[in-house]
């Protein structure tokens, strides 16, 4: 009987090999879990912590501080004697953090989020919390002067009593190496931080309310060294309707009793200064309005970019994209029921009127926050992550999967949305809204019928990053403030000029790098560490908008495409990288079937094949090291 030819079973095995090596190549990294236990304490343990509640340095301070009110209702507060204040200066850097009010899942992210950047800052300036593991609190009292101080800390907390958070940081000795020659001596040993939610806050007295947060945690919990308490600055609002009324307080008031306040600063709120000026001067005369502005000036500080230059960024590279480009092409899917969507789609409507009567106007579609159905719960729940309706959230649906008309969820209204747009034959859809669980969904729900249009949107997000969205979010458009990070921009060789962000990694969203900045501003290391330069400079972009990033969705994250330097020598740009990998894939595969036919003359030598196993491992780590 004459022998079978090898060269037969060679190609199976020699198959066989390249998808172990592939596949040992692309295997997707191991999950990152936890085996860490829960930890429940009793009531009793609550009670023996007096002044201050269990907490992580990135937890939201608001919600850790309510759940202890909650489960230890009717409890004395700690505090029995005024003797062992702590005593502070007058220089003692104090910050009123304020925090966006509300129970849905979305608000507490963000609380979660603002809180880590703040903290942030202040460990990169050189401040270290006293308290590591536990955030304190103290009870606050609407008429405080008609209360002798202390005497109501020993009163019962009850359901009407509002806690304010709060936390000390202590200055350790810095070792940063670009401080050393350029920072100013430090004047503060000490810095507190208020955090304080808006939904305390009244519509009008809103700096008496802030102010009365604040002193109500220094005089009682601290003793001034000069009997003079130190002055206090405000990281905030939080949004920008309380900005507006913020404005029009201080336009009203006839003298500022407010003398305690040292500045403003303002990261999150992003109205258009004309808006935001027009409440403030509005009906005034020019004697007026000329002290006001001089005011304003002085206590106020912004450090993000307006809506209306978000706006101007986007409809530009629109204007590039699209050949022949005309405010029909757009739709903008927005919010209807928040001040940020509806404020921004008229901002965008306004800035693409048509040039002329024969030009038809962009087409607007609205929708509700919360598309899940997803509201708040009484109880507790084991799992605080998100939810998705199948395993995998970036799953198609299937017909029978589609979801009735009728509930607290609104994935139907999405369907018929998607219809809708349809008929208006869009380049261009803008989804506009500040929450990103809605902005996934509408994508999701669109992307399939519109494979080729132009998805845009603002405010830089990881949640848009998420390999598990990228399908959805591929080349989508992000007119943004901020990136992830302050220390991204580089010279003509790439160099990393400054690394403003020290230790702290990149951060979930835009808004959390430009409280950073802020933080980082109100603890006056602003400009001996050029943050000036590097907004104003480093990543300015066309049209003068030197506030405004715009980004684009790829696979390898959020590519900056309005950088003065995008064609800068030693950075490629993503289509080249994709080139090379092709190029790099097919020079190896040639390589492989050469080496196939050498080294496989008994397919069964188990040696061959792992010395063929070796040999593609080998070029494919030369692949991956001439592409980076």
């Amino acid at each position: 009987m004459s022998a079978q030819p090898t060269t037969n079973s060679a190609i199976p095995l020699a198959g066989l090999l390249l998808l172990a090596a592939i596949g040992n190549y692309l295997w997707p990294s191991p999950s990152l879990d936890s085996y860490r236990p829960e930890v429940t304490i009793n009531k009793a343990q609550l009670k023996g912590l007096v002044d201050e509640v269990p907490a992580r340095l990135w937890q939201d301070p608001i919600k850790a501080v309510e759940h202890f009110h909650k489960d230890v209702d009717n409890f004395k507060f700690g505090f029995t004697t005024l003797e062992k204040k702590e005593i502070i200066d007058g220089n003692t850097k104090v910050l009123a953090v304020l925090l966006p009010g509300g129970e849905y899942a979305e608000i507490e992210e963000r609380r979660k989020r603002r809180r880590y950047a703040t903290i942030a800052a202040l460990l990169a300036s050189g401040y270290a919390p006293k308290l590591n593991d536990g955030i304190k609190f103290i009870p606050f009292v609407e008429n405080n002067d008609d209360v002798e101080k202390g005497k109501y800390l020993k009163s019962k907390v009850n359901s009407k009593t509002i806690l304010t958070p709060y936390e000390v940081f202590e200055y350790e000795v810095r070792h940063h190496s670009h401080d050393s020659k350029n920072a100013k001596p430090i004047m503060s040993k000490k810095a507190i931080v208020v955090w304080i939610s808006e939904k305390h806050l009244k519509e009008t007295k809103i700096l008496l309310n802030i102010q009365s947060f604040v002193y109500n945690v220094l005089d009682n919990v601290f003793e001034y060294s000069n009997e003079k308490p130190p002055k206090f600055s405000i990281i905030g609002p939080s949004s920008s309707s309380t900005l507006l009324n913020l404005a029009k307080e201080i336009r009203v008031q006839n003298d500022y009793p407010n003398q305690l306040l040292e500045k403003i600063y303002s990261p999150i709120a992003t109205i258009p200064d004309n808006v935001l000026l027009k409440n403030l001067t509005s009906g005034l005369d020019d004697d007026d309005k000329k002290s006001k502005l001089t005011y304003w000036d002085t206590v106020f500080t912004r450090l993000i970019a307006r809506d209306d230059m978000k706006a101007n960024v986007l409809i530009g590279e629109l204007e590039n994209r699209i050949k022949n480009f005309k405010p029909s092409d757009v739709v903008i899917v927005s919010e209807m029921d928040s001040h940020y969507g509806r404020n921004l789609r008229k901002i965008f409507e306004d800035k693409l009127k048509p040039d002329n009567e024969e030009q038809r106007e962009s087409k607007f579609v609205g929708y509700y926050r919360g598309i899940d159905g997803r509201t708040v719960t009484v109880g507790t729940s084991e799992n605080n992550g998100p939810k998705f309706d199948s395993e995998n959230p970036g799953e198609d649906s299937t017909e029978s999967k589609i979801k009735k008309p009728i509930g607290d969820a609104q994935y139907d209204y999405l369907r018929r949305l998607s219809d809708k747009i349809r008929k208006y034959r869009p380049k261009a859809i803008g989804i506009f809204g500040n929450d990103v669980y809605d902005k996934l969904l509408i994508l999701r729900a669109l992307r399939k019928n519109f494979p080729t249009t132009l998805f845009f949107t603002t405010d830089l997000d990881a949640r848009l990053l998420h390999p598990g969205e990228f399908r959805y979010t591929r080349n989508m458009l992000v007119a943004s403030g901020y990136g992830l990070e302050l220390n991204t921009f580089k010279d003509k060789n790439s160099k990393l000029l400054e690394d403003y962000q020290e230790a702290i990694p990149p951060f979930r969203d835009s808004y959390q790098t430009s409280l950073y900045y802020a933080t980082r501003k109100a603890l006056s290391f602003e400009k001996d560490f050029g943050f000036d330069k590097y907004m104003l400079s480093a990543e300015k972009v066309k049209g003068g908008e030197e506030l405004t990033l715009l980004y684009e969705v790829s696979r390898n994250g959020a590519h900056l495409i309005n950088r003065h330097d995008r064609n800068a020598p030693g950075e490629l740009k993503l289509f080249s990288k994709y080139l090379l990998i092709v190029f790099f894939f097919g020079v190896n595969c040639i390589l492989f079937s050469i080496t196939v036919k050498k080294l496989v003359p008994s397919p069964n030598t188990v040696g061959n094949s792992k010395q063929l196993y070796s040999y593609f491992i080998d070029r494919l780590h030369i692949m991956e090291k001439s592409i980076l």
